[in-house]
């Protein structure tokens, strides 16, 4: 994430003499007053290069700081262009703010490509095959397909659209943290037909990295047989794959 774009006065005044990468201290060719400075602390940039400065002196030879936010202190010559930003605490506050944000809207889709099997009467975690998307990492692949994993601390939306080929009976979905016991958005309702079965699901939680919610469903049909969770396309293309959908909202 990068600042080097907030400005609001460009080429301000210019170097009157060059600097070190390890010097803290600037001589400008204008003073503080004549080119409307800001109360110090205030941004500079030279280059790349953002600089803080802490002290306008007389008014033209300054103390500064090198290196703020994500730039790298280096030499700069003689006349080189002084652009002087927006107030250093403006600058550490919009900072915050972005990354506050970068993770908002993260998240990631993953779904069936085969059918899976819940048996009746059986607590099942379904293990998923593949990702439509993943921002970052959020789904761990071969090695725990039934994981997806929090990358930041937030709060997250995790959707479900289940397809079941099924007699009458009931079902039940949850979501469970940590491999734990508690059931987490649990949804239930009585499927009354035989044939294709379509539900979704939705549930808002808040999180912390590392902490992974495995998907688990139940079900009992009223004729005791198992059921079958969509995933392969077997049952034509009006037929949805089983996918779940989980993103950061806050």
């Amino acid at each position: 994430m990068t600042f080097h774009n907030i400005n609001n006065k460009e080429a301000a005044t210019e170097l009157d003499g060059g600097i070190t990468s390890g010097a803290l201290a600037l001589d400008v060719a204008d003073d503080a007053t004549t080119i409307e400075a800001p109360a110090v602390p205030f941004v500079i940039q030279i280059g790349a290069e953002l600089l803080v400065v802490t002290d306008t002196g007389s008014g033209t030879d300054w103390t500064v700081t090198r290196g703020f936010g994500d730039s790298t202190a280096v030499a700069h010559d003689d006349e080189d262009a002084v652009a002087v930003k927006i107030p250093a605490e403006w600058f550490t506050e919009a900072k915050a703010i972005l990354e506050a944000v970068d993770g908002i809207g993260k998240g990631a889709m993953v779904r069936l490509e085969s059918n899976v099997t819940v048996d009746d009467a059986t607590n099942t975690t379904i293990d998923f095959d593949a990702a439509d998307w993943d921002d970052d990492d959020f789904w761990e692949g071969v090695t725990n397909p039934s994981r997806i994993t929090i990358p930041e601390d937030g709060r997250y939306l995790f959707t479900v659209n289940a397809v079941f080929e099924t007699d009458s009976g009931d079902r039940i979905i949850w979501w469970v943290r940590d491999g734990g016991s508690d059931k987490l958005g649990t949804f239930s309702w009585n499927a009354s037909n035989s044939g294709w079965d379509r539900f979704g699901a939705a549930f808002t939680v808040d999180a912390e990295a590392g902490d992974y919610f495995e998907l688990h469903i139940y079900s009992t049909g009223t004729g005791g047989g198992d059921v079958e969770l969509h995933g392969d396309g077997t049952a034509g293309d009006d037929v949805e794959t089983t996918r779940v959908q989980v993103t950061r909202i806050k």
